[in-house]
Order: C-alpha cells, then sequence, then structure tokens
C-alpha cells in the first residue's frame, strides 16, 4: 500500500466516526462546520425520529418529509408517518451546520426514536458541536493577560538597562 493511501486512510479516520449499537449504525461526519449523521437500522424497529445537543447549530437537514426542530440546543428531526420511517436494511441521514463561535467537537448521546409508544435506542459517546469548556476560555484569558504582563516587565528592564549604559557612557 503507498504511503499516499495510508495519509487518505489517516486524514479518513479524523474526520468520521462510525458507532454500532443495539441493531443501529450512526456513521458522522465533520467537513469544516458542517455535521452530518447517516443512520443505518441494522435490525431494529422501524426509526421515527433522531435527537441530539448540538451547540451553535443552524441548516438543519433529516430525511425526506421529516420535521426538524431546534430548541435551544436540542435538535430534533422526526415523522409521524409510519411509511417514512427508517426500516431495517434502510439509512437515513440528518445533518447541520454549526457556527464556529463557541462550539468545539465533544460527544453527545444521541436518542433514536422507534414505532411504538415511547420505545427508543440511546447510542452514547456520538460525535456532536459541544459549547467550549469554561476552563478553556479562562485559560486563554489568563494566558494573554500573562503575556501582556512578560511583554510589560521585558520592556521596563530593557529600558532599565539602557538608561544605565547611557549613565556610563
Amino acid at each position: 500500500m503507498s504511503h499516499w493511501a495510508l495519509i487518505a486512510i489517516a486524514v479518513a479516520s479524523l474526520t468520521g466516526q462510525e458507532i454500532e449499537r443495539d441493531g443501529v449504525r450512526i456513521e458522522t461526519t465533520v467537513s469544516g462546520t458542517v455535521y452530518t449523521w447517516r443512520i443505518t437500522n441494522l435490525d431494529a424497529p422501524p426509526i421515527t425520529g433522531f435527537v441530539l445537543e448540538a451547540r451553535s447549530s443552524f441548516d438543519h437537514r433529516a430525511p425526506e418529509r421529516w420535521v426538524v426542530e431546534s430548541e435551544g440546543s436540542q435538535v430534533r428531526a422526526w415523522t409521524n408517518d409510519p411509511r417514512l420511517a427508517i426500516e431495517p436494511g434502510e439509512s437515513g441521514s440528518i445533518g447541520l451546520s454549526v457556527s464556529s463561535v463557541g462550539a468545539v467537537l465533544g460527544t453527545t448521546t444521541v436518542t433514536l426514536e422507534t414505532v411504538g409508544e415511547g420505545e427508543t435506542i440511546t447510542v452514547p459517546g456520538v460525535w456532536t458541536p459541544v459549547a467550549k469548556p469554561k476552563s478553556v476560555i479562562r485559560l486563554v484569558a489568563a494566558t494573554m493577560v500573562g503575556l501582556a504582563l512578560l511583554h510589560a516587565l521585558l520592556i521596563t528592564i530593557r529600558r532599565q538597562r539602557r538608561a544605565t549604559s547611557a549613565d556610563r557612557a
């Protein structure tokens, strides 16, 4: 296998994720700020809904004639028509775009709604955009303040050395 093929495989593994659980496969693809989840029903009851947390999302996409709702950071794609369900052996895609401000790659639990009263399949660890941890924001701010103080200190030391050199001359 050529080194270019190995590089292509490595890059592909950095932009995608695949999880199989309870008769369902979820393939996540991230391309810039666009997230896509392909749900394949391997042998679960027909899937009629998909719910996840996705920070700063817009431009939601779902299978044809499904409804997409977004409230806060929760996104839900669903259908009441069992004929539009994702049957065993079928796949459907859910997608969205995210604002790059305040969102980073993280994981969430996806809930898949199935035909039947209140039946769900939960799939933890699925890639999604999540809020930047406050600790990261604080660390960046503290680092910037620290660098500004270090810069001021270095300028002061430099000026003192120049003044001392000028006094000697």
